[in-house]
């Protein structure tokens, strides 16, 4: 198991505590991602590297999604889109 997936628990208990629901969504949407990833059907050993990956990903789709909603003159959405990538930088 990757060091950050063990971690999560911790960093969600945290932002919660600040009342931080962007970080917070963040934070939930990455360790259900890494779980998905861990549980799949032939999965790979969920290590540092998957991890990375598994950030990085989720930080483009974030970035597109912002992208997306800016174009369509949703603000709110594209600004909350940029606060969760912004904290998995």
């Amino acid at each position: 198991m990757g060091k950050i997936f063990d971690s999560l628990t911790g960093f969600i208990m945290e932002a919660v505590k600040e009342k931080n629901t962007s970080k917070v969504n963040a934070l939930k949407n990455l360790k259900a991602k890494m779980l998905e990833f861990k549980t799949a059907k032939n999965a790979k050993p969920l290590d540092d590297a998957a991890e990375i990956g598994i950030i990085k990903k989720m930080v483009t789709e974030l970035h597109n999604d912002a992208d997306l909603f800016s174009a369509n003159n949703r603000t709110d959405l594209a600004e909350s889109a940029n606060n969760e990538a912004s904290y998995l930088e």
